[in-house]
């Protein structure tokens, strides 16, 4: 199966998904985020904006502003490319690429700690299918932060397909607990 079949299939699984289940997840998911001791430890976080059917972001963005972290959006530019530009409040996005919320800043990281990840899919052992525009793929190919990929556990897969030039991801995070 090629990528462009695999997200064809898991974006009918995600539109087959609740509110309460969608809801429900991301409070999870949020929660074991911000327990991660790397996520407590951190300066400097980018993260992306979720839409819909991703796992709610704004509860970790607004946990991380409170307590005093920076914390970077993706801006999107021309030829696939993002910038990881800094916000100090959920007020400061407005419809961007594709209505995907964007920061209305231009502060662009010097430093990042953690990059939380959005995804089609992932598996366990960090494979990470992307919406294929290739953007964080071009971003992370020179971020050395530690890299956190957020998905539902319904839409979890192993059989991605990767290409040299896509990113393993470090942690994957779901709102199952599984055994270390």
């Amino acid at each position: 199966m090629n990528k462009n079949e695999l997200r064809n299939i898991i974006r009918k699984r995600a539109d087959g998904l609740s509110d309460e289940y969608i809801k429900s997840a991301s409070c999870a998911i949020a929660e074991k985020l911000i327990n991660l001791q790397q996520f407590k430890e951190c300066e400097s976080l980018f993260i992306y904006v979720s839409t819909p059917k991703e796992p709610d972001t704004f509860h970790i963005i607004n946990e991380a502003l409170k307590s005093g972290k920076k914390v970077y959006v993706p801006k999107c530019g021309q030829n696939h490319t993002m910038k990881a530009i800094r916000i100090h409040s959920t007020d400061e996005l407005q419809a961007g690429y594709m209505g995907i919320s964007e920061p209305v800043g231009t502060e662009e990281a010097d430093r990042i700690d953690i990059a939380v990840i959005p995804c089609i899919c992932a598996s366990t052992d960090g494979k990470r299918l992307g919406h294929g525009a290739g953007f964080y793929d071009r971003f992370l190919a020179d971020c050395d932060a530690a890299k956190i990929c957020l998905c539902f556990e319904r839409l979890i897969s192993d059989d991605i397909p990767m290409d040299k030039h896509d990113i393993y991801i470090d942690i994957v995070i779901t709102e199952k607990i599984r055994d270390a």
